[in-house]
C-alpha cells in the first residue's frame, strides 16, 4: 500500500533529524468526485503538492509517491530471497527548478544503489 511508504518515508527522515509530513489525502477519491479516471492522478496529485507549498512555507522538498499500473513482475526486483519495489524519479523538465531536482534525485538514485 502506497499510503504505508509514505508512512515510512516520514518516520525514516524523522529518525534522521529531518522533520517530515505525510499527506494521507485519498486521490483515488478525488478522481471519482472530479468524474476523472486514474490517466489524472499526476493532475491531481500536483495540485495537492502546490496547495502544500502555499499551505506551508517551511517545506523545501516534496516527494510525491505513487504506485505504478504495471504488474508485479515489472515493477518489483527480487535481491535474494527479498522482493523490492522498483523506484523511478520523475523529474519534470519545465519545473524552473529542474537543475536542483535532477541533482537531488541523482544523489538519491546513488545512495539507494550502494545499498
Amino acid at each position: 500500500n502506497i499510503s504505508i511508504v509514505g508512512d515510512r518515508f516520514r518516520e525514516q527522515l524523522e529518525s534522521e533529524g529531518i522533520g517530515a509530513t505525510n499527506d494521507k489525502t485519498d486521490v483515488g477519491q478525488k478522481l471519482i468526485s472530479k468524474g476523472l479516471n486514474s490517466n489524472s492522478s499526476y493532475k491531481v496529485s500536483r495540485e495537492i503538492v502546490q496547495e502544500a507549498m502555499t499551505g506551508n512555507k517551511e517545506l523545501q522538498y516534496f516527494f510525491d509517491l505513487h504506485r505504478d499500473s504495471a504488474r508485479k513482475n515489472v515493477t518489483t526486483k527480487a535481491i535474494g530471497d527479498k522482493s523490492y519495489a522498483k523506484l523511478a524519479f520523475v523529474i519534470g523538465k519545465g519545473n524552473k527548478n529542474y537543475e536542483k531536482n535532477l541533482q537531488l534525485a541523482t544523489a538519491l538514485h546513488e545512495e539507494i544503489n550502494k545499498k
